[in-house]
């Protein structure tokens, strides 16, 4: 359950998340040299999340991402590995967001005083994968 700032508590959150639609950029090559596959590949997506969106619960999502990977085929089988960087990403909470409006006041018995609340989220991830892939 989550205390709101001018209510009873509640266990959805009040904040619009304001995300934009997403285009996903995607490009690979690959190269078959005998048994062995080598792979390579790049995608770029602008991330969904806007500054007037963002909150302290969600991470950045990440938006450039480069891939490498390779196979190796066996008579039972195919051995398949991979590794891929997502890029770094921060994204920055915007003063006039539903996040940082519900929290721009802290009210005390003294007073009312400004919270001078901010967050940033930075996301960045190495992926391995191995697999084995045969025929039923």
């Amino acid at each position: 359950r989550i205390p709101l700032p001018l209510g009873v508590a509640s266990n959805q959150i009040a904040m619009g998340l304001r995300w934009r639609d997403q285009w996903v950029f995607a490009a690979g090559v690959e190269r078959p040299l005998g048994r062995l596959i080598l792979r390579v590949g790049y995608s770029y997506g602008r991330t969904p999340i806007t500054p007037e969106g963002a909150s302290p619960f969600l991470g950045a999502t990440t938006e450039h991402h480069l891939s490498g990977g390779c196979s190796v085929n066996f008579a039972s089988g195919t051995l398949n590995a991979a590794i891929e960087h997502a890029f770094p990403r921060r994204v920055t909470g915007a003063p006039s967001s539903d996040w940082h409006l519900s929290r721009a006041l802290i009210f005390e018995e003294q007073g009312v005083r400004p919270a001078y609340f901010s967050f940033s989220r930075s996301t960045k991830v190495w992926t391995l994968s191995l697999g084995w892939q045969t025929r039923l």
